[in-house]
């Protein structure tokens, strides 16, 4: 049973119409976007932190990467490859290492 606080942030995510910005939206503009608003909201309300959230159809990752962000485990699939491929690149975690040298490529970019 879902409150009615959580019932209108969902609500609210789901009817949100403004331009949609996300940890890693900008990467990609994948043919199909899902709102990373909805996808937090509905992973906030409907787990906790660590619980598993399964996205069998997960286009570009948005909903791997809310779940990521909100501390719970994620795991999706698709039939696209190119959707398997932006997801993977979009929620790959880097070293610090890796940070490192991306930040020191900007700086001289």
């Amino acid at each position: 049973m879902i409150t009615i606080k959580e019932h209108s942030t969902l609500k609210a995510a789901a009817k949100y119409t403004g331009q949609i910005k996300g940890v890693t939206h900008g990467l990609y503009n994948y043919p199909a976007p899902f709102s990373p608003y909805f996808a937090s909201a509905a992973i906030e309300t409907f787990t906790t932190p660590g619980e598993l959230v399964l996205d069998p159809f997960m286009g570009g990752g948005t909903s791997i990467i809310a779940a990521r962000v909100l501390g719970r485990r994620a795991v999706g699939f698709d039939i696209n490859p190119l959707a398997y491929f932006v997801a993977r690149s979009k929620s790959r975690r880097l070293s610090r290492q890796q940070v490192s040298s991306i930040q020191e490529w900007s700086n001289h970019v």
